[in-house]
């Protein structure tokens, strides 16, 4: 039953908190799929590597383009991160009054620290803010660097082709998966702790 009685459309809840979706609930379903993920992702920047020629080369190769995906990587896990910090509740809603109204659970004196809540809404505000004014220098930013990390795969066995197109792709695959990863672990385990 998908109704609740609001009408709001959410599954039902107990006590006034909402049920977690099962795919969600299972931790290890989608840290399987992460580790999967990154395995691919590494086995794509080796297959890149093979490029170079020379052994030497090779492992030069894949180094830099191995510390540009864990840049990337951190990068993505720290905005998702701040995206995904969950809200402690603060207030909880007394369902045996049945008045609609949310009342303060008696007998709690203290309630939880929400500096960091209140630090992820302002640092995500701030990050989307900049990213919509300034996103053609964001561009213009990533690019340089796409093009600075396609020179540095160039080797003296033999040019590594198409090196801006390779660090363009490793930045978005690795920020995508951080992202997910962090949100998801936020999301689901860090509730837990």
């Amino acid at each position: 039953n998908m109704a609740t009685a609001g009408g709001g459309g959410k599954p039902p809840s107990d006590n006034g908190i909402e049920r977690v979706p099962s795919f969600m609930r299972d931790d290890g379903g989608w840290a399987r799929t992460f580790a999967w993920a990154m395995a691919i992702g590494f086995v794509a920047i080796f297959a890149f590597a093979l490029q170079a020629g020379c052994r030497s080369e090779l492992l030069r190769v894949f180094a830099i383009a191995s510390f540009l995906a864990g840049a990337s990587l951190a990068v993505g896990s720290l905005i998702g991160l701040l995206f995904g910090i969950p809200r402690v509740q603060q207030v909880r809603r007394d369902d045996d009054a049945g008045d609609g109204e949310t009342h303060i659970v008696e007998g709690e004196r203290y309630v939880a620290n929400t500096n960091l809540e209140r630090l992820s809404d302002w640092l995500t505000g701030i990050i989307v803010g900049v990213s919509l004014i300034q996103a053609d220098e964001l561009a213009t930013r990533l690019n340089s660097l796409a093009v600075g990390f396609g020179e540095a795969f160039r080797g003296s066995c033999g040019p590594a082709t198409g090196g801006r197109e390779i660090a363009i792709g490793i930045m978005a695959y690795f920020a995508i998966a951080g992202f997910l990863f962090a949100f998801l672990w936020t999301r689901v385990s860090l509730p837990r702790l």
